[in-house]
Formats: C-alpha cells, structure tokens, sequence
C-alpha cells in the first residue's frame, strides 16, 4: 500500500528546509558575497568595500534563513497538503474505476460491502469536517490528509484483496479435494493439486487479513465522524477532536509498519 501522500510532521520539517535554503533571499545574497570576496581577492586586491558588499550580502541571506524557517512552516505546510490532497483525488477516481466491478465480477460479498462502506463513511466524514471547519483553514487540510490516507490504505487494500482473489479464482476447491481423496492417485499428481489447494488458502488467508484490516478504518471513520458530530467551537471540544485525530496517525503508523513487514517478505 502507498503511504506517499500522507504528511508528518518530518516531511514538513524537511520541506521547509529545503526551500528556505533554495529560497531566493538565502540563494542571490549568498552567491553575491561569494563571487564579491573572490573578485576582491583575485582581481581587485583586497577593496575594503568590496569586502564590506560581500559581508553585507553573507549577513543578509545568514539573516534570511532562520527567519524563512520559524515564519514559512504554515505555508509549506499548507501548500504540501493541497498537492497532497489534489494526488489523491486524482488517485481515488483511477481507484474506484478499478473496483467498480471487481468484487461483483469475483463474487465475493464482503469486498462489496466494504467498497460501499468505505466510500460512504469517508464521504460523511469529509462533510462533517466541512462543516465544523473552515476548509481554508490549515487545520482542516490536516484532518483531511489522515482521514484520506487512511481511506486510500483501505482502497489499495481492496484492490491487492480483488487481485489475489482473481488469481485464484480458476482454482476448483471441491475437485481438488475430491481428487485428493483417490486411493490410487499417484504421488506426483498428488503433490501438485496438493500445492494447488494450499495455494488456494493461503491466498484467501491474506484475502481475509486485509478485509480485517479495513473493518477497523472503517471502524475509525465512524467513530471519528461521531467525535466530529459532538464537536461545537470551543476551545475543548477542539481539543477532544485533535484527540480522536490522533487515531488517524496511530493507524497509519500501524500500517506502516505492516507495510514494511509485508516488504521484507
């Protein structure tokens, strides 16, 4: 499952360096007092107010940097989340274009419940987001970014479930046992529908292993939509809402960490 859209606060960090290093005001001051002192020094011989140009140039971008970095973190912020927010959008259309007809085709009736579910609950989230914030607010973008990294976790899980049930699906359970069952079967036929049928249930195995990993995103979306609903606009109503927002991160740490084992398999 991809992970890449969801924003902590580490990438933040990392961002707002970045473009507090490539910011103009940091760059051009800085180039400046470098070319300045080597001209000073290779062409000029030691001007004093060549040296004075190119240390007034070195304090301004020294000055500009930490001032871009304890100002800039709400704008870098807010920017990474509506990117964010946009490559997911785009992501969830080609998503649900995929599954529209999987599980139906596949016949398997949890992975149709949970599709449905999973749209609804996360849509009735977003609008109760919208309603008890401002979605021009950064506060609202952030709620958002969990809510919908933890809704696309469950997509991409939906979508790896339909791909190993299709994989199977040409697999004959009840003839294989049947044909496991012959006394007189030899060895090495044995030993094939053997791996065939083990093959079956391990893949429904990890089928069911993600069906319960999304009941409990789907548990999250409700109980975080009924925190949203008990929320009005004080200042501790807020705070219990930041509170249920953190199980959004908890989840996605948890998948995470799944994500990571499931790699090193």
């Amino acid at each position: 499952m991809s992970l890449n859209n969801y924003l902590d606060p580490a990438t933040v960090k990392r961002k707002l360096i970045v473009s507090a290093v490539e910011h103009p005001g940091t760059v051009y001051p800085l180039t400046g007092a470098l070319l300045a002192g080597a001209a000073n020094l290779f062409v000029f011989g030691n001007q004093l107010y060549l040296y004075a140009a190119a240390g007034l140039m070195l304090a301004w971008s020294c000055i500009n940097l930490p001032v871009l970095l304890a100002t800039g973190q709400s704008r870098i912020e807010k920017r990474l989340l509506q990117q964010y927010q946009q490559a997911m959008e785009q992501q969830r259309e080609q998503k649900l274009a995929a599954l529209k007809a999987s599980f139906v085709e596949l016949d398997s009736a949890i992975g149709q419940r949970q599709f449905s579910k999973l749209n609804e609950k996360f849509d009735n989230f977003r609008e109760l987001l919208g309603r008890k914030l401002d979605p021009q607010e950064l506060t609202y973008s952030r709620y958002l970014n969990k809510a919908m990294t933890v809704y696309h976790a469950s997509l991409d899980n939906l979508i790896q479930a339909a791909d190993l049930l299709k994989s199977i699906s040409t697999i004959q359970v009840a003839e294989l046992e049947q044909q496991l069952q012959q006394p007189d079967l030899p060895q090495q036929q044995h030993t094939a529908l053997s791996t065939r049928l083990a093959l079956y249930h391990d893949k429904q195995q990890a089928v069911q292993q993600l069906f319960v990993d999304n009941e409990a995103a789907l548990t999250l979306l409700d109980v975080s939509a009924a925190e949203l609903a008990s929320i009005t606009t004080g200042a501790l109503e807020k705070m219990a809402l930041q509170d249920a927002m953190k199980e959004f991160d908890h989840h996605i740490q948890r998948l995470a960490r799944y994500s990571i084992r499931q790699d090193k398999e």
